[in-house]
């Protein structure tokens, strides 16, 4: 007989003593039941309203009420707004009938949250038969819940999602018979749907036709297969899933797809690809932003970014000098726009060798009328600015080379006869007095140095009029300078590198070798001015082939030129330097031109550095062009 103490507020059970039971079990009873992972409670059958007497912990912590909230009152106090009624009078009848009843239900916690909970309720009597209490127990399976509604609503939302689909889905046994298809496989086949449950999926398949790439040949064994319908038109491609079971085949699921459309498309497409790809001009496809999706073969050979490699990158950021942000922002402004951009700008290859090129960039729109994409066609003029700059250099060495022999001519006797004279004043030292000698003689002389540096200068730039240009192996010429400055380069702290691309080892370029080393050892003199102030100073000196040059480019990672300086850097009589000629590159252009090769030079100083730069923060760039 079970018995329940309500004498306090904390109600326990309790069973009565009997030869069996010991002086504690009534205690180990009581502390089991508040452990065990079921909720219970105990109502009062006699009491009006069936007030709850007793709940274990457990029940506490399902709900989230102590026992002080709990005890006292009617279970219903659980229920809510979304509580099932038709739930509700299913307990309501079991209680008045006195019978026991397991149901789920939705209850509410103390802080408003719900659960399911799988409730039972069990009468219990006393030795006369009469009904004296109930005892719930309540576990949560809102999770068990949760999951099984999810399932439904998959398998509802998967039979939906099956007949949206155009695709012919088939799930056959493993005889082939069908056992489920949907929509659009009766709509294929002018059939209805219970017609074609129960039939053979052979007799659906039965006139087509199909090369098979597998070694089956059954068109519904193979993994995938494009074929036809004898008895009508058009292109199909069926995919077979086997489905088994501890490895027995229980089921097969085919999937049709018809890839008429997809196959002109192709087709179309392969067309302009090759015409694409078959261009002279690099064609290159961005979205609006600027980030390749494709180019064209002659893109790659012109700057030796692959299409695996590029795509995904942005065209403005990567492949335009950090100087064009004007030009982008024209370019975006004007396609974004609706209309066509022409003109040149400056970009660079991957290994960093500056391209002048002429481009088109048009809006492509889809049928919406939105631009989705732009188009790039472009067109290398690197070489025809080479000759406008060969030509350049060739029209200003010719008018300025005669007012330099003429300014030679003339300060040339005066110097000479100065210095003479100031050698025979040195001489006759002794008779002067010392101080005053001294003073006017180094006066004199930084006065002389000077003019004979200038005549120097002038007569240097007259020296190669007539160049003999030789074949000459680049890559041994260069590793020779190299060779020849590193001793120097070191004293005063400064590294120098020399790469080179393999297939240039052997490149040979016609050249005048003592007119060619003369414009290195200016730019590397330069370099070293502007390495003056730098902790870890270097020079890197590559050599490297296209189509149509051999380039050859000197490094620095010196202080830098601004725009100003680097506008002006090829006017004569033009020097940043306190004891420059202003010469000295307009010398090296000129040279260079007698040997059809051009020079560019571009630089970062402080003031308008780009960390994109391959120097770095800052640094100057000399690069020297070749034609072959």
């Amino acid at each position: 007989m079970l018995m329940i103490n309500t004498e306090t507020k904390n109600a326990h059970l309790k069973l009565p003593n009997n030869e069996k039971s010991s002086p504690n079990f009534d205690e180990i009873f009581r502390k089991a039941i508040q452990e065990v992972p079921v909720g219970i409670v105990i109502t009062n059958a006699q009491a009006k309203d069936n007030p709850i007497i007793y709940c274990n912990k457990t029940f506490c912590k399902l709900t989230g009420y102590n026992p002080n909230e709990v005890l006292g009152r009617n279970c219903r106090f659980l229920q809510g707004p979304k509580t099932n009624p038709e739930t509700i009078a299913l307990i309501r009848r079991a209680i008045e009938k006195a019978e026991p009843v397991k149901t789920l239900i939705l209850n509410y916690r103390k802080d408003g949250s719900t659960f399911w909970n799988e409730l039972q309720i069990y009468p219990v009597f006393n030795d006369e038969g009469r009904l004296t209490y109930f005892m719930g127990t309540q576990i949560d399976i809102s999770t068990k819940m949760e999951l099984f509604e999810s399932v439904m609503n998959a398998k509802h939302e998967w039979l939906i999602t099956a007949d949206a689909i155009n695709d012919l889905i088939i799930l056959t046994d493993a005889d082939g018979k069908i056992i489920r298809c949907n929509k659009a496989t009766a709509t294929f086949f002018n059939s209805d749907f219970p017609k074609l449950i129960g039939s053979s999926v052979r007799e659906l398949f039965a006139s087509t036709t199909f090369d098979s790439k597998d070694d089956a040949e059954d068109l519904l064994l193979v993994t995938k297969a494009e074929f036809q319908f004898t008895d009508r038109t058009g292109y199909y491609e069926i995919s077979n899933y086997p489905i088994t079971v501890n490895g027995n085949l229980t089921k097969r699921v085919h999937l049709v797809r018809d890839m008429t459309s997809q196959k002109e498309m192709i087709a179309q497409l392969e067309w302009l690809n090759k015409a694409i790809q078959q261009a002279f001009d690099s064609i290159v496809i961005t979205d609006t932003n600027g980030n390749v999706e494709q180019v064209n073969k002659s893109f790659e050979r012109k700057t030796k970014w692959k299409n695996s490699e590029i795509v995904g990158l942005n065209l403005f950021e990567l492949y335009f000098e950090p100087s064009s942000k004007d030009i982008i922002a024209e370019i975006q402004s004007k396609v974004l726009n609706g209309q066509v951009w022409d003109g040149e700008y400056i970009s660079k290859r991957k290994d960093g060798e500056r391209l002048y090129e002429e481009a088109t960039i048009s809006p492509i729109k889809d049928e919406a009328g939105k631009i989705t994409r732009l188009l790039h066609i472009q067109r290398d003029v690197t070489e025809k600015k080479q000759l406008e700059a060969i030509a350049e250099a060739i029209n200003l060495s010719e008018n300025i080379g005669y007012i330099f022999a003429g300014i030679r001519h003339e300060i040339g006797n005066p110097l000479n006869s100065a210095k003479t004279a100031l050698n025979v004043l040195r001489k006759n030292i002794q008779q002067w007095p010392c101080e005053k000698i001294v003073e006017y003689v180094d006066r004199s002389l930084s006065e002389m140095e000077r003019i004979e540096y200038l005549l120097q200068t002038l007569k240097s730039f007259n020296l190669y009029e007539d160049v003999e240009l030789k074949p000459v192996r680049i890559y041994d010429f260069i590793c020779n300078f190299v060779k020849t400055a590193q001793k120097n380069l070191e004293d005063k702290g400064i590294r120098i590198f020399f790469d080179s691309e393999e297939d240039c080892k052997d490149v040979t370029v016609s050249l005048d070798s003592r007119a060619f080393y003369h414009v290195l050892m200016n730019i590397m003199s330069n370099a070293v001015d502007a390495l003056e102030e730098e902790e870890t100073p270097f020079i890197r000196i590559r050599l490297w082939q296209t189509n149509s040059t051999v380039n050859v480019s000197i490094s620095d990672n010196g202080c830098g030129m601004s725009q100003e300086q680097l506008n002006n850097l090829f006017k004569p009589f033009y020097t940043s330097k306190k004891h420059g000629t202003g010469l000295g590159l307009v010398i090296c252009k000129k040279m260079l031109a007698k040997m059809n090769a051009f020079i560019f030079i571009s630089s970062r100083n402080k003031d308008n550095a780009s960390l994109n730069s391959e120097l770095g923060a800052k640094g100057t760039t000399v690069h020297i062009a070749f034609s072959v």
